[in-house]
């Protein structure tokens, strides 16, 4: 039968018996049941590669490095990383700290998948525009972190000029390049250049600092979000507003289901902020 004339096949291929054959019974040899288990697990193995293909076809698995930068706080991030991470828990989200500049340098070479920058288009040169492709997520306004013994602590608003002879703390151009050239820009547009007394590079020791009298400074306005009950005054400024811009930047020929499935993301929760 042609049953009998595959396994005795089989049997010249592996160079094994795996069948003790007499006129009553048929069984399988210590070889065959090592190589039954063996078939088992294969056929099983090859089932699951299958599936995890469709799934990896899905955006549901794989890896994703992503860059951010610490020093302005940024709303979305937690949001973002939170629901993508509930939703698919077997891709792999690797974090990166990093200033725009070298968010959109690391892009280039690969060695970032998506970036969450601030002031993004500043950053990007022309040449990069035709290998990266941006989105704006979120726009926000900056506001005034005071003392709250401040002698402009109980104003509704504070023009941005208001502010040119305080101590502030700051960060330093290195940090990030970008929000810090937009920021002088404006500081220039209202006749004064911040003297800072204090540089960081951390966002969450500024609210510290500034507790302690240190000086003033801004922020996005989201901060008060995460700051409530602290011994600071927020105060909008206005003449210019200082606007934050958070984009979303990844390389324009990556395709991939996991980078795309993570842009869907991003985008939900941008639009429900």
């Amino acid at each position: 039968p042609p049953l009998s004339q595959r396994i005795h096949d089989l049997e010249q291929e592996l160079g094994v018996q795996l069948f003790n054959r007499s006129n009553r019974a048929i069984q399988l040899t210590v070889a065959g049941r090592v190589f039954l288990t063996d078939a088992y697990q294969i056929l099983a193995q090859s089932d699951m590669a299958i599936h995890r293909a469709q799934r990896a076809n899905k955006g549901e698995l794989g890896q994703l490095t992503l860059g951010y930068t610490s020093l302005i706080h940024n709303p979305l991030f937690p949001a973002v990383l939170r629901l993508h991470r509930e939703r698919y828990p077997e891709v792999e989200l690797i974090l990166r700290d990093l200033v725009t500049i070298e968010q959109m340098q690391q892009l280039n070479t690969n060695t970032l998948d998506v970036s969450f920058a601030t002031h993004a288009s500043f950053a990007i040169t022309s040449l990069e525009q035709e290998t990266l492709l941006q989105e704006v997520v979120l726009r926000e306004p900056m506001v005034a972190l005071l003392p709250s013994n401040h002698r402009l602590a109980k104003e509704p608003t504070i023009q941005l000029a208001a502010l040119a002879n305080e101590s502030w703390i700051w960060f330093a151009r290195p940090f990030d390049p970008t929000t810090y050239d937009y920021m002088m820009r404006l500081f220039e547009q209202v006749g004064f250049r911040p003297n800072v007394t204090q540089e960081i590079n951390q966002q969450q020791i500024i609210l510290s600092l500034v507790i302690a009298g240190f000086g003033i400074s801004l922020a996005p306005r989201s901060i008060t979000s995460i700051a409530k009950g602290v011994d600071v005054a927020f105060v909008d400024v206005v003449d210019p507003t200082p606007i934050v811009e958070f984009n979303i930047v990844w390389r324009r020929t990556d395709t991939s289901p996991v980078l795309q499935t993570f842009l869907a993301t991003v985008r939900e929760v941008a639009r429900t902020t």
